[in-house]
């Protein structure tokens, strides 16, 4: 699901990042301009959800509430986990 964001990796690898380290409306190394579909508050963030054009969703946390806006979502080569 990270190929939606321009990152391509190692066929052999699977790769996540944290719900955390998502990057909102900055300049990051991979980033996708997604609407966000809808926004929780949960104590001290905001929990998005914004689906990915195959379908799936994908959640990442913000200070502010993101519902029904426009945000380019990414994250930088350092945040990313990988898994052989």
């Amino acid at each position: 699901d990270l190929s939606y964001f321009g990152f391509k990796g190692s066929e052999s690898e699977k790769y996540a990042v944290r719900i955390n380290q998502f990057i909102v409306n900055e300049k990051s190394d991979y980033q996708l301009n997604i609407e966000v579909d809808k926004s929780i508050f949960i104590g001290e963030y905001y929990l998005n959800t914004v689906k990915l054009p195959n379908g799936r969703f994908l959640n990442f946390h913000t200070k502010n509430n993101k519902s029904n806006s426009t945000v380019d979502l990414g994250f930088n080569s350092d945040m990313l986990l990988s898994f052989s």
